[in-house]
């Protein structure tokens, strides 16, 4: 069963119980059903059909869950995008997508006006919010759509959701995940964390994959999912406690806000069941905090877009049986298999580092239109993850480093060769490393390490400023540190892994 097809189940099962709320805004699943089906119709109508990808670029709002669901139902393909990319990067996805439509905030479309001669695959565009010109009206489609749905067949091999991630080299890659890969990572966290039945809330951006599950299985269990617009930590905890919240999914990378506001204002918490945390582990101290101010079951997910939850950790069991283990990601998750292997793919012994591998329903499809880097990436089976990680005797698996040059900062994924790319561009630039260095608020924080050409000189305001021009501000360097010499491989490449020694000393995990 496609999970689009449970707003139909519980549409008969719940007619008027509550489906979405944001802000003022409500609506039951029967009017929730009513809402998919028309735009599935509108889509239809202009020319959508099954295995087309139609991207979002949208910030939370209310329509975002309607829209995941009408594609999916109509068999195309929810192709979400971060919104808080430039005008450009946003431009080279829907070109490599392959888009014929694109679903976008009022707020949003100045942003790729400029590029639209260049999106040659995109027919239309579908405004959300206030009338634009040269756009179709969000409203206006749904208003006239007669609610048929186009006579199609969706099976649970077809592609759901075509997100994007990254390379190393500074490629976007697209994971292709089906309606069972979304089904199964679903299964996983509903089965491995008992996710209750009643209320959900959602924090989180819903173009992030990390959000993209827990929407869809509060959907399978009928839950009322309530969304906000953005993080507040006053604003989440005022919404559990006037809304009878159940479950809810944070990043690693809003929890410290969160905690401090814990600590300084009382809230009714008392419906909360359960907290899932995801986006990079947390420290056994926050994990602690965490669970002693919330009074409520607080899980870890520890996983990729790739995948979904590959190790799950139920914090309260490790506080109360094994604390020890508070700094581990947890032991493999329901309906997965996991590996640690060496380079030449070979199982490694417990307690040794490797890099984590796993396989199962959940993991996906591939990459879009890059079969080079999806056979890399599945190699014999199993998915590569790219991070080093051990494992105890006890199947607990502790993350300790990324085989990828990649940085994690409040949930957010930022590619190094990305950003050294544009620093290069600068003038007196010689060399650059970009690397990820502890932050205490966000995780990890982008820094750059540049040398100098002889003779030049630059200052660290014009080296961040650069990149602000080319680069979504979560990408940009948040300081720059300058060096007359890198340390260097045998190979002559920078070696980063010392370099990071320095700003990692007295850290137990070189990842936040």
């Amino acid at each position: 069963m496609i999970i689009p097809a449970f707003v139909d189940k519980y549409a008969w099962l719940y007619p008027d119980k509550t489906a979405v709320i944001f802000e003022d805004r409500r609506c039951s699943f029967r009017q929730l059903k009513d809402r998919v089906d028309r735009l599935a119709s509108a889509l239809s109508r202009l020319g959508v059909s099954k295995g087309d990808r139609v991207a979002i670029i949208l910030e939370n709002c209310f329509e975002f869950p309607e829209i995941y669901f009408a594609i999916g139902k109509m068999g195309a393909v929810a192709t979400p995008l971060n919104y808080r990319l430039t005008g450009s990067e946003l431009a080279q996805l829907l070109s490599h997508s392959g888009a014929n439509t694109l679903i976008v905030a009022s707020v949003l479309v100045d942003r790729i006006v400029p590029f639209i001669p260049e999106l040659a695959t995109v027919k239309h565009y579908v405004c959300v919010g206030e009338k634009t010109e040269g756009t179709l009206d969000y409203d206006d489609l749904i208003g006239t759509a007669s609610g048929k749905l186009p006579e199609v067949e969706v099976s649970m091999e077809d592609l759901f959701v075509l997100a994007y991630t990254g390379g190393t080299t500074g490629r976007p890659k697209g994971a292709m995940l089906t309606h069972r890969n979304l089904h199964c990572v679903c299964n996983s966290w509903i089965v491995e964390s008992t996710v209750p039945r009643g209320s959900g809330l959602l924090v989180t951006p819903l173009f992030h994959v990390g959000s993209i599950w827990p929407l869809c299985f509060n959907f399978m269990l009928g839950n009322t999912v309530t969304i906000l617009a953005r993080v507040d930590p006053e604003q989440i905890l005022r919404t559990i406690e006037r809304e009878r919240i159940t479950y809810t999914m944070w990043l690693s990378s809003i929890i410290n806000a969160i905690l401090s506001y814990l600590g300084s204002s009382k809230f009714d918490l008392s419906s909360l069941d359960l907290i899932t945390c995801g986006g990079g582990p947390l420290a056994p101290v926050q994990l602690r905090r965490l669970a002693e101010f919330a009074k409520c079951r607080v899980h870890f997910a520890g996983g990729q877009t790739e995948t979904g939850a590959v190790v799950s950790a139920k914090v309260e069991e490790q506080l109360r049986t094994q604390p020890e283990t508070l700094g581990s990601a947890g032991r493999v998750a329901y309906d997965f298999e996991v590996r640690v292997v060496d380079e030449q793919d070979n199982d490694v012994p417990v307690g040794r580092t490797g890099e984590l591998c796993a396989r199962g329903d959940a993991v996906m499809k591939g990459y879009w239109e890059m079969p080079e880097e999806t056979a890399q990436a599945l190699k014999g089976g199993w998915l590569h993850s790219g991070d080093l990680v051990r494992m105890d005797e006890k199947g607990y698996v502790y993350y300790l480093d990324r085989k990828k040059d990649m940085i994690k900062t409040g949930g957010e994924n930022v590619y190094c060769k990305e950003v050294e790319d544009v620093i290069y561009e600068h003038p007196a630039v010689a060399e650059v490393a970009v690397i990820g260095v502890p932050d205490e608020k966000w995780g990890e924080m982008v820094k750059a390490l540049v040398i100098l050409k002889a003779g030049e000189k630059t200052t660290e305001e014009e080296i961040i400023a650069l990149c602000k021009q080319r680069l979504a501000g979560f990408k940009c360097p948040k300081s720059v540190e300058f060096y007359d010499s890198f340390p260097k491989t045998g190979l002559m490449k920078i070696a980063k892994n010392v370099l990071r020694e320095k700003y990692w000393a007295g850290f137990e995990r070189r990842v936040h």
